[in-house]
């Protein structure tokens, strides 16, 4: 890869960094409300009923509540690291992912050890579903993120690319987000990052 060739799409990026992120550690918070008030089996007292039942599912769904609480936390941390163009952050993304999937799957198997039940029946269309697209996820990321580590100081080593510099312009590039930016500017007009002090 040229280190000329910083000013690569960037769409992607955006719709993790401004929505995807987000929208998965909301996603993560509320499956942990879920979990760790019981509501996951509707309302009217039907979690105490199923806590009767099955005596160690609670500490199951609080275990994992907190886990799912965790995720969402490291999910916003990413997104952070991402949006800063921090070394590192696409690994530290797909270390999320797979963070995030680790907790669905291991909570679908300590229910089914809890409940005495295969995993199968639990399972349903949604569920494959969404097994499928956080692994479609993780890989496309990894392909998205290796092809720009140049952005993403020494990341760069991942895939064997250079690295743009860590402030100023390089070669006309705004060093944030690859745009093209000209020797006057003070602010890349794609990200609004400051180029000259």
């Amino acid at each position: 890869m040229n280190t000329n060739s910083y000013d690569m799409p960037m769409k992607w990026h955006k719709f993790l960094i401004y929505f995807s992120l987000w929208a998965g550690a909301i996603l993560c918070v509320a499956s942990a409300i879920q979990l760790l008030t019981g509501s996951i089996y509707g309302a009217d007292g039907t979690a105490e009923q199923v806590y009767r039942v099955y005596g160690g599912l609670k500490s199951v769904d609080s275990i994992f509540g907190v886990l799912y609480l965790i995720t969402a936390a490291l999910l916003i941390y990413v997104r952070f690291q991402l949006a800063g163009f921090k070394e590192g952050a696409p690994n530290k993304l797909t270390i999320a992912y797979v963070v995030q999937l680790a907790a669905f799957l291991g909570y679908m198997i300590a229910v089914s050890s809890t409940i005495k039940r295969p995993i199968g029946d639990l399972a349903n269309s949604q569920t494959l579903t969404s097994i499928v697209s956080s692994v479609v996820m993780i890989i496309v990321n990894r392909i998205y993120y290796n092809k720009r580590a140049h952005l993403f100081g020494n990341a760069a080593a991942v895939s064997g690319a250079p690295h743009a510099a860590s402030s100023g312009v390089s070669n006309g590039f705004c060093p944030m987000c690859g745009a093209k930016v000209e020797p006057d500017d003070a602010f890349c007009v794609n990200c609004g990052a400051k180029i000259k002090e």
